[in-house]
C-alpha cells in the first residue's frame, strides 16, 4: 500500500512486552505466589500423608482394609495480612502454622508494560529505517486505502491487516475505547523482569518489523 497510519485512535497507546519477555514475568509471578500464599488445610494433610515412610503406609496385602480416599485439588489463596510472618514454602517447616484462620482472597496481575509510551512516537523510527519512506495518512484513510486493496486475489496474503481489519475499524468509534489503564503495581512488586521494562522502543520495533516481513524493504 505504501502507507502508515499517524495514529491509531483509541489504541495508540502503547503498552506492549516482547512474548519471552511474557514468559519470564509469569514464571517469576508464578514462583512469587507460591512464597507469599498459603496451602488448604486437605492440602496439608494430603502433604503429610505422602511424607511417611514406606512402613508406616498401609501394605499392599492390607488394602482390602483401606478405604479409597479421593483428595481435593490444591488451593492457593492469597494472604490476607501482609504484616504478618511469611508462610513457609512447605506447610511442614511449621506444622503450628494455622491455616484455617485465614479468609482467601484472590490476587490479580496484569501484564502490560507499566512504561507506556504512543504509536505516533514509534513514527520516526519506523520511518528512519525504511529505504523507501512511506506516506503518512490518517487512519480512516489507510482502512479506506485497505479496502479498496482487498479486491485483487493476492491481497490476503500480501496485507494481513484484511484478516483483523473489523478490529482495526474499531480503533476508530470511542465508545470501544479501552476504559483507564490497568494498574500493575502488583506484577512489578513481584516480577523483577516486570519491573525492568523500558518503553517500546527502536530495538524491539527494529526486531518486530524484520519478523512481520519488513526484512527486504529496509535500509541495509
Amino acid at each position: 500500500m505504501g502507507k502508515l497510519p499517524s495514529e491509531l485512535g483509541t489504541m495508540n497507546r502503547v503498552d506492549w512486552i516482547p512474548v519471552n519477555l511474557v514468559a519470564k514475568i509469569l514464571v517469576e509471578l508464578l514462583f512469587a505466589a507460591r512464597e507469599y500464599r498459603d496451602f488448604d488445610e486437605r492440602a496439608l494433610s494430603a502433604e503429610r500423608y505422602c511424607d511417611k515412610t514406606s512402613d508406616e503406609l498401609p501394605s499392599m496385602d492390607d488394602a482390602s482394609d483401606v478405604t479409597p480416599q479421593k483428595l481435593s485439588p490444591l488451593t492457593l489463596t492469597a494472604d490476607p495480612a501482609p504484616n504478618r510472618p511469611r508462610t513457609p514454602t512447605s506447610p511442614l517447616q511449621s506444622p503450628s502454622t494455622t491455616f484455617s484462620a485465614l479468609t482467601p482472597r484472590s490476587k490479580t496481575f496484569n501484564i502490560v508494560n507499566p512504561q507506556i509510551t504512543s504509536y505516533p512516537s514509534l513514527i520516526p523510527f519506523i520511518q528512519s529505517s525504511l529505504a523507501t519512506p512511506l506516506q503518512i495518512t490518517p487512519l480512516a484513510e489507510w482502512l479506506q486505502v485497505l479496502r479498496h486493496a482487498s479486491d485483487t486475489p493476492a491481497a490476503v496474503s500480501n496485507l494481513p491487516a484484511l484478516k483483523v481489519i473489523s478490529f482495526i475499524e474499531s480503533f476508530l468509534r470511542p465508545e470501544e475505547a479501552p476504559k483507564g489503564t490497568l494498574s500493575t503495581g502488583e506484577a512489578v512488586k513481584y516480577s523483577q523482569t516486570m519491573k525492568d521494562l523500558t518503553p517500546v522502543g527502536e530495538n524491539w520495533v527494529g526486531v518486530w518489523m524484520k519478523q512481520w516481513g519488513f526484512g527486504g524493504s529496509l535500509k541495509q
